[in-house]
């Protein structure tokens, strides 16, 4: 007689739980691998979101700055207006994970004030909005972060009066 003809049917009821559980033990384990990877790649993603929202808002103002024409600082403006309209519409929409989210948010509030404080940019502002519906999330957040707006701008004001230096970086 084998092993298997001398187990009763009690011990293979047990035998059978043990696996049942041992499998269950497993795929929790998985589970919580499975976790583990997942925030790790989401940190990784956020990380890269911030490299990129960096370079391309580097590059923007950059160009901005040194634009020599008025037609070129219109088109690099209005390339910058709809960069920051899709951070706008990112974060209305809550596609922005953690970390991206708050330095987003930062950035978009510190350039919509900048562009507030100087009537060279808002005139641009103003004349990018040609239909009710361009710029709709830049318009949302300059509703909704009012305050904030402004305490930002009296921040800036305050840093322009403190700077002999410091001009409007908009006027030709």
């Amino acid at each position: 007689m084998n092993l298997f003809d001398r187990l009763s049917e009690l011990e293979w009821t047990a035998l059978a739980t043990i696996g049942t559980a041992a499998s269950a033990v497993a795929s929790v384990l998985g589970l919580v691998f499975v976790g583990i990877q997942i925030r790790s790649a989401t940190k990784i993603a956020d990380i890269e979101l911030l490299q990129g929202f960096i370079e391309t808002t580097t590059r923007l103002e950059r160009a901005m700055l040194d634009s020599e024409s008025e037609q070129d600082r219109d088109t690099i403006f209005w390339e910058y207006l709809n960069y920051l309209e899709f951070l706008a519409g990112g974060l209305r929409k809550r596609i922005f994970p953690g970390l991206s989210r708050e330095f987003i948010r930062e950035k978009l509030l510190d350039a919509v004030a900048l562009i507030e404080v100087y009537p060279v940019w808002t005139e641009r502002l103003d004349r990018a909005r040609s239909t009710p519906e361009a710029l709709v999330y830049i318009s949302a957040i300059r509703i909704k972060e009012r305050r904030r707006l402004e305490t930002i701008k009296k921040h800036l004001q305050a840093a322009a009066r403190d700077s002999s230096a410091v001009s409007d970086p908009g006027a030709t």
